[in-house]
């Protein structure tokens, strides 16, 4: 079961500008999606565990969505309304 953490949802409503979707709704999704990048579970130059997130491109929502696929959780949501935050 996939589903949103707190700051996902939130990331959604802000940059999506809808409510956030229902778990269902998620996992066709990220069925549909591209995959931009794969979950992988790196070491650093020290040896301290560091895991790097999968990322999921939704054409449809225009969304790029960060995936902990360890604990089946959205993360972090990147979308169009990022764009004008950084002009």
């Amino acid at each position: 079961m996939i589903s949103m953490s707190k700051h996902a949802r939130d990331q959604w409503v802000e940059r999506v500008g809808t409510p956030p979707p229902a778990a269902g709704r998620i996992k066709r999704m990220l069925r549909q999606a591209i995959v931009i990048q794969k979950q992988r579970e790196l070491f650093t130059r020290i040896g301290a565990p560091y895991r790097l997130l999968s990322s999921y491109w939704c054409p449809q929502e225009a969304v790029i969505l960060k995936v902990d696929e360890s604990c089946g959780k959205v993360v972090t949501v990147l979308g169009p309304q990022m764009r004008r935050d950084f002009k």
